[in-house]
């Protein structure tokens, strides 16, 4: 090259193609966040809504369970030793809230359970059924929504040659 010739910047280089390349304006750049705050709003309200939920299937599971817990436990216990009458007890330390567990047993004369028991469709006249409910409370009784709960119930029937649970359960058991 002589000296006497310039050398060119490439063409995309140029004062003239400078010019057509233009940056962000404010504008653009406030209408940008302003989308992404939208944006990250709505994905965090959807985590908060489901933390909730989460939250609220947690405690009624626990509630489930506790009242199962309490069901099979008054249940499995023989027939004589089912007593007539009302428990009511009182946990603090399980949920976040107090759960109350309720739990009635009664008598019912054979008309009025037969189309309930499946198990053995024809009830022999006379027999003694007992129906055991435990009812589970739970959550903020002075708040607006009031508490939450759930009924489980059991049927016990007292029948000549019937052997307990625990006895079948027993004999299943492998024998060493």
């Amino acid at each position: 090259m002589d000296e006497g010739t310039k050398m060119k910047p490439p063409p995309e280089f140029s004062i003239e193609s400078m010019a057509s390349i233009r940056g962000f304006s404010l504008i653009e750049v406030m209408i940008s966040v302003i989308l992404v705050t939208i944006t990250f709003t709505g994905i965090f309200a959807t985590y908060t809504t489901s933390m909730v939920i989460q939250n609220e299937i947690d405690e009624r599971a626990k509630a489930l369970f506790m009242a199962q817990k309490r069901l099979e436990e008054v249940a499995t216990r023989d027939y004589e030793e089912l007593e007539v009458g009302y428990d009511f007890d009182i946990y603090e330390d399980e949920m976040k809230s107090e759960l109350w567990l309720i739990t009635a047993v009664e008598t019912a004369p054979d008309e009025e359970i037969e189309n309930e028991w499946t198990r053995f469709p024809n009830a022999e006249p006379g027999a003694a059924y007992k129906i055991i409910t435990v009812q589970a409370l739970w959550g903020n009784y002075d708040q607006e929504g009031g508490m939450e709960s759930l009924n489980l119930s059991w049927i016990r029937v007292k029948r000549e040659n019937t052997v307990e649970f625990y006895e079948r359960a027993s004999s299943q058991m492998p024998q060493n």
